[in-house]
């Protein structure tokens, strides 16, 4: 008996049909999955994930100001991340650690808290502030990782300008 020729062609077979979809639909998934991870990545690493804040301290005096540890979606933080002083003002940052880690927070050569256990929070006085002062966690790596905390002298309020005063012509 002679050989039966098949009417449809390889590449049109149901079972041709069925994989490449799959295989294109997979590629795809493959495809939009590393643009998510390379994408979200480039974002963290650029600082994406850290939240910056700026926390004014005004009024002169003793102010007591809470700062916490945490752990960041990559990396860590100091929230806020920026305490602007009036200068003279004497400051107590009430530290608390909300990440999972041990920190601390550490001004070079003056005050540090100890190693706060997660949960933990501690007074750290840091004086009277006359100049600009970074605190950071002393664990390597968490200053890279983002633990620091910048304080910033507030420039004085300028004065207001001076009124110029033109004499007044009396017609004689």
């Amino acid at each position: 008996m002679p050989p039966v020729a098949n009417p449809i062609p390889p590449s049109s077979s149901p079972s041709a049909r069925k994989t490449q979809p799959k295989g294109t639909a997979l590629l795809g998934a493959l495809c939009l999955l590393a643009a998510v991870l390379i994408g979200g990545g480039a974002y963290g690493v650029l600082g994406g994930f850290d939240t910056n804040t700026t926390k004014r301290v005004s009024g002169g005096g003793t102010k007591v100001v809470r700062i916490a540890l945490v752990d960041a979606a990559v990396g860590f933080d100091v929230t806020p991340d920026t305490l602007v002083v009036d200068p003279g003002t004497h400051l107590v940052a009430d530290v608390a650690n909300e990440g999972r880690e041990v920190h601390d927070l550490a001004l070079a050569g003056g005050p540090r808290t100890s190693m706060l256990e997660s949960g933990e929070s501690q007074r750290l006085d840091l004086g009277v502030v006359t100049g600009d002062l970074q605190a950071v966690c002393t664990l390597p790596g968490h200053k890279d990782g983002g633990m620091s905390l910048d304080l910033q002298v507030a420039a004085p309020p300028r004065p207001p300008p001076a009124r110029r005063v033109e004499p007044r012509s009396e017609g004689i």
